[in-house]
């Protein structure tokens, strides 16, 4: 018994369905192309002329973690295992983080009243004082590198960030909007 093969032309429809899956995968790939291009060199360059700048900083011999724990603290106290899983890195990777942190006067290492096996990471008044200062930094270089663009090209961005936004869980930790709520029902 032999197949019969037969070729039925495509409906206006199949080619239009078509049509539209090839531009969104070109769409795809020059987006995917553009990010991967071009946000890495971007943040490379604003921390390269945060540290370089003229202006002398207290943060600049400060590793981007170190930053990132002042950043993550000033919003409330956490215990090192929280930093751990908020950064993705090992419990000793970052208990050496906070070590630092601790020997300069930035961080103090506080225990719960009602667990002594538990330790909380507050900022120092120093701390807070030089999280904000390279929070406002790194702002004022990024908005000095977008100002830039028109008017037009800065709504684009931001309606990018927006859809991008949307593929993602919100934020990019699970702790970066919320703090655990600490024993007595307070935010720390």
């Amino acid at each position: 018994m032999a197949h019969t093969v037969r070729i039925v032309p495509e409906s206006d429809r199949t080619m239009a369905i078509l049509e539209a899956e090839r531009r969104h995968t070109e769409a795809l790939e020059d987006a995917t192309t553009q990010i991967i291009r071009t946000l890495p060199r971007f943040f490379r360059n604003l921390k390269h002329q945060l540290r370089n700048g003229a202006m002398e900083t207290p943060y600049k011999e400060m590793g981007e973690q170190q930053i990132g724990v002042l950043s993550a603290l000033a919003k409330c106290s956490m215990l090192t295992s929280e930093l751990s899983k908020m950064f993705d890195v090992t419990n000793p990777t970052i208990t050496r983080t906070v070590d630092g942190l601790v020997d300069r006067g930035y961080v103090k290492r506080q225990p719960d009243a009602n667990d002594r096996r538990k330790i909380y990471l507050q900022l120092t008044p120093a701390g807070r004082q030089i999280g904000d200062f390279a929070h406002e930094q790194f702002r004022t270089a990024m908005s000095n590198r977008l100002s830039r663009l028109t008017e037009g090209q800065l709504q684009d961005v931001a309606l990018a960030c927006r859809h991008l936004s949307t593929l993602f869980p919100e934020g990019l930790y699970e702790y970066e909007n919320a703090c655990p709520v600490r024993p007595g029902g307070s935010k720390t």
